[in-house]
């Protein structure tokens, strides 16, 4: 589980909330923290007078609606009925499915997580570890390709600017009671050198995303491959289906044509109607597959961006 500490007026009546979240590959946000941070965001902006909708309208059915006034990125205004459980999302397909990446919790994350220009620090203490004397930096990482992965990354350095990153896993998986029994106040009031250890940290956490970028782009590049040679049987078929009625239109014609008959040839000009037609929807479907094909290769490139969003000195 990871602490998230807010600062900020807007967060003055919030106690600090939970996510749990990944740590390599073995860990990831479960549906039911997720749902969790959406009760309590929800119920922050109702807290500030805001027209907030969050309500369970099923077996684990919502429905959500921002504010009008929120400042939307993604997300559309109106309402959403969705799930957090991909099972549920699988069998209606009607439903949102409320994850990393859906326009609604994206701009619920940007939102609250613009209230950590600056982060708050926490003083804890940590028993049972000798070398847990220090601070741990928990970033939040983001890779878009033609999928977004988001990642909390956490680097723990000790009094010697040493990363130890045994303990900061350890650190991240702490115990929730004891995090959030956490005083909080503004860095440089808690850690004299901060900026220094902010800007070690930095660089352990470029080091860290130059490896796992490598690994991202492998992978992405793979999956916009499939998707391309995907794509590409798709318009073929499409426009050989196509090909095929124009062909048999054709042959209509030229049986009308060849008759001799004078009422078949007054359905001549609506048969070549109806050529010019499926010509055109050839036409479009070049167009369509282009653009297509466009925007997929232009996500072939993964683009990534972090954020730190706590910071904690361990004594």
């Amino acid at each position: 589980m990871i602490f998230l500490f807010r600062s900020g007026r807007n967060f003055r009546s919030w106690k600090p909330w939970l996510v749990a979240s990944g740590v390599g590959k073995r860990w990831k946000i479960s549906s039911r923290d997720l749902k969790e941070f959406v009760e309590l965001a929800m119920k922050s902006l109702r807290e500030k007078g805001k027209k907030a909708v969050f309500r369970e309208i099923g077996d684990k059915i919502y429905q959500l609606e921002l504010p009008s006034d929120f400042p939307r990125i993604h997300a559309k205004y109106g309402i959403y009925h969705g799930t957090f459980e991909q099972r549920v999302a699988n069998e209606d397909e009607s439903l949102d499915f409320f994850a990393f990446g859906h326009e609604v919790i994206d701009d619920l994350i940007d939102y609250f997580r613009g209230a950590l220009t600056k982060p708050s620090a926490g003083i804890m203490n940590f028993k049972g570890h000798e070398q847990a004397n220090g601070v741990l930096f928990v970033y939040l990482t983001e890779f878009k390709g033609l999928t977004t992965k988001k990642k909390l990354i956490p680097i723990f350095l000790n009094k010697n600017y040493e990363f130890l990153e045994d303990v900061s896993n350890e650190l991240l998986k702490s115990d929730v009671k004891m995090l959030q029994k956490a005083d909080h106040s503004d860095f440089k009031d808690v850690i004299a050198d901060i900026d220094t250890l902010k800007n070690k940290s930095n660089e352990i956490l470029m080091k860290q995303l130059e490896e796992e970028y490598g690994k991202v782009q492998e992978k992405n590049a793979k999956m916009v491959e499939k998707e391309l040679g995907r794509s590409e049987k798709l318009f073929t078929f499409k426009r050989n289906k196509l090909y095929d009625q124009i062909e048999k239109e054709r042959e209509q014609l030229s049986r009308i044509i060849e008759s001799g008959d004078e009422k078949q040839k007054r359905i001549i000009p609506a048969r070549k109607g109806k050529i010019r037609r499926l010509q055109n929807q050839i036409d479009n479907l070049e167009l369509e597959k282009g653009d297509k094909l466009k925007k997929l290769n232009e996500l072939k490139k993964v683009a990534y961006n972090y954020q730190l969003i706590s910071a904690v000195l361990v004594s």
